[in-house]
């Protein structure tokens, strides 16, 4: 977690020169609260697909894990009853043997799912920071240099 902040730090650095680039006075500290406007909401839509995602992906890996455990996949391989019956040797009634192993399913599809969650949280600051690497801030062309200058000046005058 230490590095999680360390680098979810130098991804918005990047992007917030890279949006702010070539701004000054009044314009610049619009486009910083409009910024911060912007990263609020991405984080809240962001935020929500992950639940999504968690809420999808809990009963497909509910049904995989039960599945495996249930000897469909391999029909000589049945570790839910063999399971079952160790947990009714161990002196567990049948029912709760059952309610057991369904609650370690529930459990454990809910830790899959949760690693899901953060598998496309990763690929998604992936892409993202390459498209921030690959990013170029604008340029003045050379021609024009003066004429930035002249409205930068004008800028400043007109300022309070």
């Amino acid at each position: 977690m230490l590095f999680f902040g360390f680098f979810i730090a130098l991804f918005f650095a990047p992007l917030a020169s890279l949006a702010m680039h070539g701004l000054s006075g009044s314009k610049l500290i619009r486009a910083a609260e409009e910024l911060a406007l912007l990263r609020t909401v991405a984080g809240s839509y962001g935020i929500s697909l992950l639940a999504v995602v968690q809420f999808r992906r809990l009963p497909f890996h509910q049904l995989d894990l039960a599945d495996h455990l249930g000897g469909r996949r391999f029909a000589s391989l049945d570790l839910f009853a063999q399971t079952t019956a160790k947990l009714e040797a161990a002196g567990l009634s049948s029912s709760t043997a059952m309610r057991r192993l369904a609650n370690l399913i529930r459990e454990q599809s809910a830790l899959l799912a949760l690693n899901d969650v953060f598998l496309v949280g990763a690929v998604v600051f992936v892409l993202l920071a390459a498209l921030l690497w690959f990013a170029h801030p604008t340029m003045i062309a050379f021609w024009r240099r003066g004429d930035a200058a002249h409205l930068r000046a004008e800028e400043l005058m007109e300022s309070p």
